[in-house]
C-alpha cells in the first residue's frame, strides 16, 4: 500500500504540475503571413480629422416668413447669384401693412425727388454747354478774350 500511495501522490503531483504548466504557458499570437516581393512603398495616413469653417456668412431676410426647402447640401459650392433659400412672406397685420405702405410711399417720393434733381442737373449742364459754345464762337471772332 505504501507504494500505491506514493504512486498516487506522484501521479497527482504530476497532474497538478501538468495543469499548472498548461494554464501558465504563453499563448501563441495570431499573425498574418504574406509573400515578400520588391515593390514601391505606398504610405497612407488613415486618421480622423476635423473640418473648420473659414468664412461664415449670415443669411438674413428683411421680412418674416416661411423658408422653402433648401436644395443645397452641406459642401455644395455657392457662387455669386446662387439662390440659397426662398422665403415666402407671412401675411401682414394691418399695422405692419400700413407701415410698409408708408415706407413704399416715402421711397417713391424720394425717387421722384431724385429724378427732379437729375432733370435740374441736365438743364444746368445744357445751359453751361450753350454758354461755352457761345463763348467759343465769340472768342473765334476775337470779340471776347480767349480765357
Amino acid at each position: 500500500m505504501k507504494i500505491t500511495k506514493r504512486v498516487a501522490i506522484g501521479l497527482g503531483a504530476a497532474l497538478v504540475g501538468l495543469g499548472a504548466f498548461a494554464l501558465l504557458r504563453p499563448v501563441p499570437l495570431a499573425v498574418e503571413t504574406a509573400h515578400v516581393a520588391r515593390r514601391t512603398l505606398q504610405v497612407t495616413v488613415d486618421e480622423e480629422g476635423e473640418t473648420r469653417v473659414r468664412d461664415r456668412y449670415v443669411v438674413a431676410s428683411p421680412v418674416a416668413g416661411r423658408v422653402a426647402r433648401i436644395a443645397l447640401r452641406e459642401g455644395d459650392a455657392v457662387r455669386p447669384g446662387t439662390v440659397v433659400a426662398r422665403i415666402f412672406p407671412a401675411p401682414l397685420d394691418p399695422r405692419t401693412r400700413d407701415q410698409a405702405t408708408a415706407r413704399l410711399d416715402a421711397v417713391d417720393d424720394a425717387r421722384r425727388a431724385a429724378e427732379a434733381s437729375v432733370a435740374q442737373a441736365r438743364a444746368a449742364h445744357e445751359q453751361a454747354h450753350r454758354g461755352w459754345e457761345r463763348a467759343r464762337q465769340l472768342a473765334a471772332q476775337n470779340l471776347i478774350a480767349p480765357e
